[in-house]
């Protein structure tokens, strides 16, 4: 039973009094890479166009987010969100949401280099960039795509532009585990925060074990050659920053799966096709349809009151913690293309 004081709110709390208000919208499940950890079936299907939300629904959802339960942070996600061509226009009406505090959003810089000047002037808050390796014929091998070169060039772009771009760098044992080093030393000389994150299990990701490489053995690689210290980071946060000295961009770890950061979550995930999770690694059974609701017949003010009791709820059930790993892979889950990260 939801506590009266709570339920009247227009705050989203979990039984464990974790406050969600940070909510991260998918817009498609398309993407233009072939990532071997995420879409290794080079002709995957994707959701058809008239299953996903529309702009105008996105928009309804990110409104009634932050106006019934005080949502302050939206990261746009996809797949690939610029491949969506309503991107930049869903973005700009995001960010004229009243009580919208930040926009972000996460690409794996294919098209981003175009369209930095327009990010701009949206207003964007925070940009992170995908990116597993640092060669060329490796990133080839890595994505099924010959377009390293049109994401560094991005990357640096934005740099020159003024954004401090995060770099998210998913770490498997044999395959890319030998550029820690590369990847500081990328960092030397510019403002960017290179994120290592742990290889996670996913539907139909071939996810081993074996291949985790865990954050105490990445910082052990960087501790044999550099200095850190490490940033105080708000508790929501789901990396452990650390300067490196005599550099200007910094190094995380995100270990989801080792050290999970489970206790601070403040995530809210809304898939393409409207579907609300309480957690990354719920299962499909457990996600709640804000598309059904929304496309009801119901007076607007009833669907927001329904809106606003079921997610509620979903986030009342929400568990302390997600499962260990060898649990993980037992659960049905969707593919990490299809939630958005």
């Amino acid at each position: 039973m939801i506590p009266q004081t709570l339920a009247d709110e227009h705050l989203l709390f979990d039984s464990f009094m974790r406050r969600h208000d940070y909510l991260r919208i998918s817009i498609t499940d398309k993407c233009n890479l072939r990532c071997k950890y995420c879409i290794p079936d080079e002709n995957a299907e994707f959701m058809k166009f008239e299953a996903l939300l529309t702009a105008d629904e996105i928009i309804r959802c990110a409104e009634f987010f932050v106006a019934e339960l005080g949502v302050t942070k939206i990261r746009i996600t996809g797949g690939e969100p610029l491949v969506r061509k309503e991107c930049l226009d869903i973005m700009r009406r995001l960010k004229a949401i009243n009580g919208l505090k930040k926009l972000a959003i996460t690409t794996n810089g294919l098209l981003l280099k175009e369209q930095l000047p327009a990010l701009k002037s949206i207003g964007l808050d925070s940009l992170n960039i995908s990116l597993d390796t640092l060669r060329p014929d490796r990133f080839q091998l890595m994505t099924g795509r010959d377009q390293f070169n049109d994401v560094m060039s991005a990357i640096l772009a934005a740099v020159e532009q003024g954004f401090h771009p995060k770099l998210n760098a998913v770490l498997m044992k044999g395959i890319n585990d030998d550029e820690v080093l590369d990847f500081v030393a990328f960092i030397k000389d510019k403002p960017i925060e290179v994120r290592f994150i742990e290889f996670m299990p996913f539907d139909d990701n071939h996810w081993n074990e074996s291949k985790i490489v865990s954050f105490d053995e990445v910082y052990s690689v960087i501790g044999k050659k550099h200095t850190s210290k490490k940033i105080q980071r708000e508790k929501e946060s789901t990396s452990n920053v650390f300067e490196i000295n005599g550099h200007l961009g910094n190094i995380g770890f995100i270990s989801s799966i080792t050290q999970n950061f489970c206790a601070g979550c403040n995530r809210i995930r809304m898939t393409a096709d409207g579907k609300v999770r309480n957690c990354l690694f719920a299962a499909t059974e457990d996600e709640l349809d804000l598309r059904e609701i929304l496309r009801s017949g119901e007076a607007d003010s009833t669907k927001t009151a329904m809106l606003k009791s079921a997610v509620k709820a979903l986030f009342w059930k929400k568990k302390f913690k997600h499962a260990e790993s060898k649990e993980l892979v037992q659960i049905q889950n969707r593919k990490m293309i299809a939630i958005g990260g």
